[in-house]
């Protein structure tokens, strides 16, 4: 079984260009902030990113950082992951988002552990769980039935939950810890400039190396979310509202077509 950790990246954003490249610590970007944090989960890292010219420098990067790089489908991440699990020939991997400096590696680990296990194309984040600590973990055969239901190299899976619900896939959470249950009133991701000025402030304040759930007792110690959290709001409006036009699109049979 190969088991790798996805990490997925683009340097176009609309909402903040470039926003993998914006210093987060002193001396680290986003996006080398979250590869450092991947490779604890103890298995090999892989940066998928687009093939578009304008994601050369986070080849660079991931280069820099000593992890193999996959470059694939500009707008369908959805193809590019499924490009990347055939190249690399993956048994299961862990989606790690491109903008999620706090992704937990322990979760991630326990992910995978449950995704060896099989029973389950997927393994997601329980809602008790806090917001940031892990997005998904997925089989050789879900992210196959997840492509089905998205072929065209350039339909847009920014959000990809309506494709996971249209695929059918099966699902369980990773059962959250106690110490991973706090926190659901702090944004930890990395979408404005408000985001980026709260992560500044935290990695002044603690490592950020250490586990997810030190960094956000930290945040909440110090009343850092006051920072962000105002743009929660907007930030799951446009994700709504994406989701919203997969589900008319594919309705009206126009969508991945």
């Amino acid at each position: 079984m190969k088991s790798y950790a996805l990490v997925t990246a683009r340097s176009t954003s609309t909402r903040l260009p470039n926003k993998c490249f914006q210093l987060i610590t002193d001396e680290l970007n986003t996006i080398q902030v979250i590869i450092r944090r991947a490779k604890k989960i103890g298995c090999p890292v892989i940066l998928a990113t687009t093939e578009d010219p304008s994601d050369d420098q986070l080849a660079e990067i991931a280069l820099k950082e000593g992890i193999a790089c996959f470059r694939g489908a500009v707008k369908n991440k959805i193809r590019r992951w499924a490009d990347c699990f055939s190249e690399f020939d993956i048994s299961e991997g862990l989606l790690v988002d491109g903008d999620d400096p706090t992704f937990d590696y322990n979760v991630g680990a326990r992910a995978l552990e449950q995704l060896r296990q099989g029973g389950t194309d997927m393994v997601v984040i329980p809602p008790d769980m806090t917001p940031g600590f892990f997005t998904y973990g997925i089989t050789r055969n879900g992210i196959e039935k997840l492509l089905t239901k998205a072929l065209d190299a350039k339909t847009d899976t920014d959000v990809i939950t309506e494709f996971i619900r249209m695929a059918g896939l099966t699902k369980a959470d990773v059962p959250a810890r106690p110490e991973e249950t706090t926190g659901h009133d702090v944004r930890l991701t990395v979408d404005y400039p408000e985001d980026i000025e709260f992560y500044r402030a935290l990695y002044r304040q603690v490592n950020y190396m250490a586990p997810a759930p030190e960094i956000v007792a930290v945040a909440l110690k110090n009343k850092l979310q006051e920072i962000n959290w105002h743009k929660q709001a907007l930030y799951l409006e446009n994700q709504s509202k994406f989701s919203n036009s997969v589900t008319t699109s594919m309705q009206g049979g126009n969508y991945g077509r």
